[in-house]
């Protein structure tokens, strides 16, 4: 099949030596092909960042020689499985070079995950291979499977299908979604740092709420995290009106909303702060089963004490998928004070209250608010107007002490060493700088620590030697 003039278009202009790469390989008549998401990603003209190419195993030396010769760099090995792959990253840019899986290229395409990936574009012949329809199915928007071991086969690769339907705007239809099912039970098999390589895509998409509510339809969600199973069909009190787990999907489409247009004294969470953010609300309800009860007179139902137990099985569910410490740390404190906002909301709480929250929560004080917010949007039972408007008032109180005691918690992005390794001599201009740079991140004008360092650049006189380089000019503060 001849591929469209376009893809060679789309490739030379995201890769300058495109087209002497492909001389090469027409002329030596050495098999490589461009493979799976870069042609993918091509024929949907979407941006590209990389080149996945393969190539027959005996030719990957002179492969990886001619792509660094052109590119500038050199490979380095990715991973430990048995198919291994060589990345070279040139700039912005990176070239994976991965062995054929299998006799050719027609066995390799058959043992990928979905058909819009089983397609390749031979360099060497100017060939075009499609055998499972991947150009036709991309054109239909529908997500279907190489073959009907492709899932079973690597349980990961649920997640990626709804990571796919998300960032592709694709489609699921039911052939696929029965695989997803029928496979789901071979996820408690997958490492956990893989688990969270995907669950961490998908939660970092602005419309996360609907994948996470697509892999509970396929009951891949209860066999992830089986304490979210208790879930379905727990009724609530009369505040709520539907069961714990939909109360849980419900609220994480209403974070969706706020992160897309949050408040305006509220900053639209970073992808950092998403992810670690819709992590706490999938969780934030996971202990109500362990805590139901009801009062015997007034038939009440009550979770006392839900947050904490909530935040230990987050904890025991999260810690095996390499999210981090840090990560997993703000998640649980986020569960953990869930309900302080709404508990704040129904009294008449002294300043301290509120100053305490604060300093408990720290940075991730906006987060905890748009989840409170979140939280009660998805309730919608008895009186729910009069509590999102005392939670709101409650949330505007907790932002101004925030605001008014950030600098008292906020650590600097830089430090002394950061200053050394940029070439400034020791000394008390360094303090004014670290002093300057921080009342930047107090003012909201600098939020990383590449910005801060980017911005101290500016303030050295330009040279390339760390010795004998005059002091820093002192920058205008605050």
């Amino acid at each position: 099949m001849t591929p469209s003039p376009s893809l060679h278009h789309t490739f030379n202009r995201l890769f300058p030596q495109w087209a002497e790469l492909r001389q090469i390989a027409r002329e030596t008549r050495t098999e490589l092909y461009v493979v799976g998401g870069s042609v993918r990603d091509a024929l949907l003209c979407r941006p590209l960042a990389d080149l996945d190419m393969v190539c027959q195993a005996r030719e990957m030396e002179y492969w990886e020689n001619q792509i660094a010769r052109l590119s500038g760099g050199h490979f380095f090995t990715l991973g430990k499985e048995r198919l291994i792959t060589r990345r070279l990253v040139s700039g912005n840019f990176s070239f994976d070079l991965t062995p054929l899986e299998g006799d050719n290229l027609a066995a390799d395409l058959q043992r990928r995950d979905f058909t819009i990936n089983a397609i390749a574009l031979g360099l060497h012949d100017d060939s075009f291979h499609d055998p499972h329809h991947g150009r036709q199915a991309l054109e239909q928007r529908q997500l279907l499977c190489v073959s009907p071991t492709s899932l079973s086969s690597d349980p990961l690769r649920i997640l990626r299908a709804v990571r796919f339907v998300l960032t592709l705007d694709l489609q699921l239809p039911p052939e696929t979604t029965r695989l997803m099912v029928d496979a789901r039970s071979g996820l408690t098999d997958i490492a956990g740092e893989r688990i969270g390589n995907e669950l961490s895509m998908i939660l970092a998409h602005p419309h996360a709420a609907a994948g996470i509510r697509r892999l509970a339809d396929t009951r891949a969600l209860d066999t992830l995290f089986p304490p979210l199973l208790s879930l379905r069909g727990l009724t609530q009190n009369e505040y709520h009106h539907a069961d714990a787990f939909e109360h849980t999907l419900q609220m994480m489409e209403s974070l969706d909303d706020l992160c897309a247009n949050p408040p305006e004294t509220i900053a639209s969470p970073d992808q950092e702060q998403a992810i670690i953010l819709r992590l706490a609300a999938l969780f934030h309800d996971a202990g109500k089963a362990l805590t139901k009860t009801v009062d015997p007179q007034t038939k009440k139902v009550h979770f006392y004490g839900h947050e904490q137990i909530s935040a230990h099985l987050a904890g025991t569910a999260l810690r095996p998928l390499g999210l981090g410490k840090q990560t997993i740390a703000r998640v649980l404190r986020l569960i953990e004070h869930h309900l302080a906002p709404l508990l704040l909301s129904l009294g008449r709480p002294k300043a301290k209250a509120f100053r305490k929250l604060v300093f408990t929560l720290e940075d991730d004080l906006p987060l905890l608010a748009l989840m409170a917010l979140a939280d009660n949007l998805a309730t919608r039972g008895k009186n729910f107007s009069q509590r999102q408007g005392k939670i709101e008032a409650c949330v505007r109180e907790l932002l101004n002490v925030y605001r008014q005691e950030r600098k008292s918690f906020l650590k600097p992005l830089i430090n002394g060493k950061d200053l050394l390794a940029l070439g400034m001599e020791p000394g008390p201009q360094m303090g004014v700088i670290i002093r300057a740079v921080h009342q930047r991140q107090i003012n909201g004008e600098c939020s990383s620590r590449a910005e801060a360092l980017a911005w101290v650049r500016e303030l050295l006189p330009p040279s390339t030697s760390t010795e004998n380089q005059p002091a820093a000019k002192s920058p205008d503060l605050p």
